[in-house]
């Protein structure tokens, strides 16, 4: 038998470890990140999603889960930015319903690159895509760190293990824990708990088939009253300086061979494709190297550069906020993209 002090031990360890085996119970149960089990949707259209979720995470599985029913054919690369490109919008230029939005938060060139291996691996045919980037989307070239930004292990190679401790451990982050105790037992989401994008308040509409969210909610707010939206945020409206400033170039051997490996597969599926500069509120131009590099590999018919001091971005009403652009600049985009003149049917007759 155990002696007196050995049982003492172990009974204060039970007691000590009891709350962290109830917070581990209570994790795994309301898996809060949607990473622990597989979900047919992982938002409900008309309500915010509360937690805020990897959206490279979500893509990818529903890529997998609905690859096989809807057989895609048209795909939308990039990052938040991109989720403004609305596929009812894109379709009407390109002819299919089978799209799917491809995008992920931060989303890397590293990130973009394994998602165009995965679709190469899973021999599906890229008949027409879109890649809209920035300069930050070109920096990174391996799996980003956070648990908003990490790739699905199934495109970095991570280990499972490894990529479900990170979920865990943000869970049990002070900051994190307290606010989504705290939603959970009010049913509430309270102003602190939206700071440092720790929950989301945010009501979205989601397509499960397109894997496309909406944010029909503000552009209400916006065509029903413009002043209501844009009054109270007018400190994120900065002033911008009316010098062309541009951001300094960032592709090196590394972008070069993942860009590379893009072109090529863009060849092998014969696809028509637009490579997009994304027209960011600070209005800093792209780096003229780096252009003239996307425009000498892709081809400068398919490179559209909207960055810089120019009619979208001078106009503040073009925006949700500082980072974010409005459906209505993508369909203005779209419309330069795909305008006569520039059509895939042209270009072949030049």
């Amino acid at each position: 038998m155990m002696n007196k002090p050995i049982l003492n031990f172990i009974a204060k360890l039970a007691l000590l470890s009891a709350p962290i085996i109830l917070l581990v119970v209570f994790y795994v149960t309301t898996d809060p990140f949607k990473v622990v089990y597989k979900y047919s949707a992982y938002y409900e259209s008309g309500k915010p999603s509360t937690v805020i979720l990897n959206r490279d995470y979500v893509s990818t599985e529903m890529f997998l889960k609905n690859d096989p029913v809807y057989h895609y054919e048209a795909f939308i690369f990039g990052n938040s930015r991109s989720l403004f490109w609305q596929i009812e919008d894109w379709k009407s230029y390109i002819r299919t319903d089978q799209c799917f939005h491809f995008d992920a938060s931060g989303e890397s060139i590293y990130g973009i690159y394994q998602k165009f291996n995965l679709l190469t691996q899973r021999k599906v045919s890229i008949k027409h895509a879109i890649i809209i980037l920035d300069s930050e989307t070109l920096k990174t070239v391996e799996n980003s760190r956070g648990h908003l930004l990490l790739k699905h292990p199934l495109l970095s190679g991570q280990s499972w293990l490894s990529f479900q401790m990170e979920y865990l451990k943000t869970f049990f982050s002070g900051k994190f824990l307290l606010a989504y105790i705290d939603y959970k037992l009010t049913g509430k989401i309270k102003p602190y708990m939206t700071e440092n994008y720790i929950l989301d308040n945010r009501p979205m509409d989601y397509d499960i088939k397109w894997n496309q969210i909406k944010f029909t909610y503000f552009e209400k707010i916006i065509s029903d009253n413009r002043d209501s939206y844009y009054e109270p945020r007018s400190k994120i409206f900065f002033s911008r300086d009316q010098v062309q400033e541009a951001s300094p170039a960032v592709i090196s051997d590394k972008q070069k061979e993942m860009l590379l490996t893009i072109r090529k597969i863009f060849e092998q599926n014969h696809t028509d494709y637009r490579i997009v500069i994304n027209p960011l509120y600070d209005q800093k131009k792209f780096s003229q190297i780096d252009l003239e590099y996307l425009k000498t590999l892709f081809g400068k018919d398919h490179v559209f550069d909207f960055s810089g001091i120019n009619s979208i971005t001078r106009d503040k009403y073009n925006y949700y906020e500082e980072s974010h652009y409005r459906p209505q600049v993508s369909r203005k985009m779209l419309s330069v993209m795909y305008s006569e003149k520039d059509s895939p049917e042209k270009r072949k007759n030049r």
